[in-house]
């Protein structure tokens, strides 16, 4: 099974000799989805900022901001800002190739 992180992180984890730390949390707290406790936070959230990567490593980030509630969980690896603004949809294509 590959480690989740980087090179890089691993190498400062064997550095720092943190290794075992890691794993017990790359197998006990990290998640590849959102869990319900994350989904209900997310969804009462005034503001949130969108990053995105596409396959290419081209990233854009973007504030959104709206009433609680404006983002809504259509799963548990899609939280989507209901704005209506059109600019999304640029933060939305970059992120389909490279979904968690």
């Amino acid at each position: 099974m590959k480690k989740p992180g980087s090179k890089g992180e691993h190498n400062l984890q064997k550095e720092f000799q943190t290794e075992k730390r890691a794993l017990a949390f790359y197998q006990n707290q990290l998640l590849n989805h959102l869990n319900p406790e994350m989904c209900r936070f997310i969804m009462g959230q005034e503001f949130v900022f969108i990053s995105t990567a596409d396959a290419n490593g081209e990233c854009d980030a973007s504030f959104r901001a709206g009433h609680a509630g404006f983002v809504e969980v259509l799963d548990e690896k899609t939280p989507f800002p209901n704005t209506g603004a059109t600019e999304f949809w640029r933060a939305w294509g970059t992120s389909q190739k490279t979904r968690i």
